[in-house]
């Protein structure tokens, strides 16, 4: 606006010269929206679902903030329900009552922060899912030892009936390989997702990454064209000074532009390249297991046709091949498990992206301030007001970083001790494994 009568509807001091100040807005805190399953209305706000009481103490917006949460954004939508099937499937606090808060005004987080965030619980979401596969497989694995049992009474006390029995066993080695076909196609499928989700994460912050540059590069042109015009046409004592200053403060932008321009490129090149890696090793290992399930499942098959007419070596081989089944869904178990350890070093990699924006975050804040400051000289009548509110604000926005961290830093520590149960798992797995082929190879 101008700062004119006409614009503020009169003249306050008649015959004078009159000036205008612009005061920042009060911080709006965030409020209560919903209890958990009711509509939270937040149209344009950050909508904040966590936890709702500790220890029967309700727990306000900051308090909540110190613990597990998920943020979305409402764009184009005026209300969410509060419940975690609209936050990306999260439970910041299971088997706790939960609330959601309006953050209106977009204060406390940044949209980083609320993408890498949603990626958590995405991730988070993809380990669950996995840990009832390996669940369902375990109770696989108990299925075929119950048949192989069941399979070698029969065997034994059935004997006039080998060829029957061996038909039979022709019938489950092709019931098998139509499984593990199943399985490795299943396994590639959610692979294959798990890289094209991060291919988008990629390519969806190095773009607001280039986005963000490209509004540096206008500041910079706005900039450039003050400092010709300050050099230029400006008169007086304080024009060559003032000439340095401005200079100066342009070539460091340039040299940041550049800088941070070439970083992102290598990082792009990089990201997506190890991921075409994976994809192509992921291609590569998907045609081996299906060519190695094809030979499997014929090699069995020959030996069951060579061996039948010799009783006592059909119930051998009928055990053999039941114990080589139970073995590869073993392997597939422990497959299933190296998946869900991925998952959640994915999600230590989002909360340490998390953690890392929010140090960055802090140091330019400080680094502005400091600017701020140094360009009033000691004398000049705000300096004081203008120094005062600086550090206000200062104090109140890292007393919200440091909580934020807070939180994260708790999570990292949650995700290091699912991460060694994980290992305790997969060192079980092994040790089954090997005794699997022990009884193989006897």
């Amino acid at each position: 606006m101008s700062c004119t009568d006409t614009e503020f509807g009169g003249d306050p001091a008649e015959g004078q010269d009159k000036q205008c100040w612009c005061e920042d807005k009060p911080a709006v805190k965030p409020y209560q929206c919903a209890e958990e399953n009711e509509e939270c209305g937040c149209e344009g706000g950050w909508v904040v679902y966590g936890q709702k009481e500790d220890d029967g103490k309700k727990l306000d917006f900051f308090a909540a903030s110190k613990k597990s949460m998920a943020v979305i954004g409402l764009k184009g939508k005026k209300s969410v329900q509060c419940s975690g099937a609209f936050f990306d499937m999260a439970d910041p606090a299971p088997d706790a009552k939960k609330q959601c808060f309006c953050d209106k005004t977009k204060a406390f987080f940044d949209q980083n922060f609320v993408t890498a965030t949603r990626q958590f619980w995405k991730a988070s979401s993809l380990e669950k899912m996995s840990d009832a596969e390996l669940e369902r497989q375990h109770e696989h694995v108990a299925e075929v030892v119950r048949v192989m049992k069941e399979k070698e009474t029969a065997a034994t006390e059935a004997s006039t009936a080998a060829k029957v029995e061996n038909d039979k066993a022709m019938a489950d080695i092709a019931a098998a390989k139509t499984c593990a076909a199943q399985a490795i196609e299943e396994a590639y499928k959610f692979r294959k997702l798990k890289l094209t989700q991060r291919k988008n994460a990629v390519n969806s912050v190095i773009s607001k990454r280039r986005e963000a540059m490209a509004t540096r590069n206008m500041q910079l042109a706005v900039k450039k064209q003050a400092m010709k015009n300050v050099c230029t046409f400006k008169k007086g004592e304080e024009r060559e000074a003032e000439c340095k200053r401005i200079t100066l403060e342009v070539d460091e932008n340039i040299t940041d532009i550049q800088i941070e321009t070439e970083k992102i490129n290598e990082e792009e090149k990089s990201q997506l390249g190890e991921i075409s890696k994976e994809e192509n090793i992921l291609e590569a290992k998907r045609t081996k297991d299906s060519i190695a399930a094809e030979e499997k499942g014929s090699e069995d098959k020959n030996e069951i046709k060579e061996a039948n007419t010799e009783k006592d070596l059909d119930i051998l081989l009928e055990k053999d091949d039941l114990l080589t089944q139970q073995h590869e869904l073993l392997k597939i178990q422990q497959d299933t498990a190296h998946r869900i350890d991925i998952s959640i070093k994915e999600e230590t990699k989002s909360v340490g992206i998390l953690i890392g924006n929010l140090k960055k975050k802090m140091t330019k804040m400080a680094r502005k301030e400091q600017i701020m400051v140094s360009e009033l000289s000691d004398d000049a009548p705000e300096r004081e007001k203008v120094v005062t509110r600086i550090l206000t604000r200062s104090k109140e926005t890292i007393a919200k970083l440091t909580t934020v961290m807070t939180t994260l830093t708790d999570k990292v520590t949650e995700i290091t001790g699912e991460s060694t149960k994980l290992k305790e798992t997969l060192a079980d797995l092994s040790k089954k494994g090997a005794e699997m082929s022990s009884k193989i190879t006897a």
